[in-house]
């Protein structure tokens, strides 16, 4: 397949995910795991919370009136045998 991108490589520039309590996932990724975020908002058609990843993709959550799936369970990595879904996950390193 030709690439139409005049790039080198392609980026990934945006990552979404959904999630039911915004305020939960600032708590736990602002506050215990000290990432910065650069966008949050609760006053437009959802809410969202944002986070630039080493000047890189930009990691976005987003939350509205809609309850999602709760689970209990981890996502299966490579280097994570205990996880039991096959899930879109991520790993953070933490300095």
């Amino acid at each position: 397949m030709e690439s139409t991108n005049n790039n080198d490589y392609s980026i990934v520039a945006d990552i979404f995910i959904w999630c039911n309590d915004i305020s939960a996932m600032r708590d736990f990724y602002s506050k215990i795991l000290g990432m910065k975020e650069f966008s949050f908002s609760t006053d437009g058609l959802y809410d969202y919370l944002g986070y630039e990843i080493n000047n890189g993709p930009k990691l976005f959550f987003l939350s509205h009136n809609k309850n999602l799936e709760k689970t209990s369970e981890w996502s299966k990595q490579p280097a994570f045998v205990q996880g039991t879904l096959e899930r879109t996950s991520w790993t953070v390193r933490i300095p």
